[in-house]
C-alpha cells in the first residue's frame, strides 16, 4: 500500500485531540489499510508535493517488478488532497501561486495562477496478465527531478523530457502512440512554456 499525501491540515481541525498517536503519523494514512483489510505487504506514504500520487504509484510498480525476494498479488496505490484550512491558501497567495480571477487559464497568455481543490483518488495494479475487471494496462512509467533550475519551484525542461522518455522507452512506445497528455499546469508565465516547451521536444 502506497499513498500520496503532503500536507497534515487534519491536524489543524478544531476538536482533534493532540494526544492520540495515531493523528500524528503521516504513515498511519496508509498503514491503516493494512490493518483494516489485513493485508501484509509494505506500507508508506510519499511525499512529493503536487506529484506524491503519480510517485507512490511508480513506486508501487517497481515492488510488483521484483518479484524473487517478496511475491506480492497486487498493490494499491492511493492519493488524498484535502483542504481544511485557510494556512495554505495564505502561503499560495503570498508567493503569488493562484489566480485572484479564480479560474486556471493554463498553456494561455492570460493565465496567472492556478486554482486549488479537493481530490482523491485509488489504483489497484496487479503484475502479469488478468482477465476479468482489467481497465487498463501500466505500459510504463517514471519519476525525476528537476535538480537545479531557475529557482527551488521553477521546473527543469530537459529533466522532464528525460522523464518522459524514459516512461515511453519502458512502455515500448513512440510518442504519436501517446494520444492524451497530462500536464501539471500550474498556470504561470514562468511554469507552463517549459512545461509545454519539454512535451514538444518529446
Amino acid at each position: 500500500v502506497s499513498v500520496g499525501c503532503d500536507k497534515q491540515e487534519w491536524l489543524q481541525m478544531p476538536g482533534i485531540p493532540r494526544s492520540v498517536a495515531t493523528n500524528n503519523q503521516l504513515a498511519i494514512c496508509a498503514n491503516r489499510f493494512n490493518y483494516v483489510f489485513n493485508l501484509k505487504g509494505g506500507s508508506y506514504v510519499c511525499d512529493t508535493a503536487c506529484s506524491s500520487t503519480l510517485v507512490a504509484t511508480h513506486l508501487g510498480k517497481m515492488n510488483l517488478l521484483e518479484q524473487r525476494w517478496d511475491p506480492l498479488e497486487f498493490h494499491l496505490g492511493l492519493g488524498v488532497s484535502l483542504t481544511l484550512t485557510v494556512g495554505s491558501f495564505i502561503g499560495s497567495c503570498a508567493a503569488h501561486m493562484l489566480s485572484p480571477g479564480g479560474r486556471c487559464f493554463t498553456f494561455n497568455a492570460t493565465a496567472n495562477g492556478y486554482n486549488r481543490g479537493d481530490g482523491t483518488s485509488a489504483l489497484l495494479i496487479k503484475p502479469g496478465p488478468q482477465e476479468g475487471l482489467r481497465l487498463a494496462f501500466l505500459r510504463g512509467s517514471q519519476i525525476g527531478q528537476d535538480g537545479r533550475s531557475a529557482s527551488m519551484s521553477a521546473p527543469n525542461g530537459p529533466a522532464q523530457e528525460k522523464c518522459c522518455w524514459g516512461a515511453l522507452r519502458e512502455g515500448r512506445m513512440t510518442p504519436p502512440e501517446s494520444t492524451t497528455w497530462d500536464a501539471h499546469g500550474t498556470g504561470t508565465a514562468l511554469g507552463d512554456p517549459i512545461e509545454i516547451g519539454a512535451v514538444r521536444k518529446v
